[in-house]
């Protein structure tokens, strides 16, 4: 049986998410985004997956203007959430298990190589 876990609720999530990074325009743009899968119980490819589709969502709601000028901390911020190493902040803020967060990483690990 594959481990689970069940996100937090809203305001747990936001806090963790803010301790990566607690710029205001994140909070408001991006991490609500993550936060609205509150109560969902995942796998380790559901929190991959969650953070995944909540970049597609966050990137699609830029103007044109803000994706080409990459404009966000990090050289881009939507660049830098591929980053393996975002990825695992927000894979431990989001999974809420120790051991959930670790098969996400390696599951992350086997997506990128292919």
């Amino acid at each position: 049986m594959k481990k689970t876990t069940v996100l937090g609720d809203k305001e747990e999530m936001m806090e963790r998410l803010c301790q990566i990074d607690f710029t205001p325009y994140l909070r408001e743009n991006f991490y609500h985004i993550i936060a609205r899968a509150e109560g969902t119980e995942l796998d380790a490819r559901g929190v991959v997956t969650t953070i995944f589709l909540a970049i597609r969502e966050y990137a699609s709601r830029m103007s044109p203007l803000y994706r080409t000028l990459k404009f966000f901390n990090v050289g881009g911020f939507i660049d830098s959430l591929i980053d393996y190493k975002i990825m695992e902040l927000l894979i431990d803020a989001v999974a809420n298990d120790e051991e959930l967060a670790k098969e996400a990483k390696e599951y992350l690990i086997r997506l990128r190589s292919k």
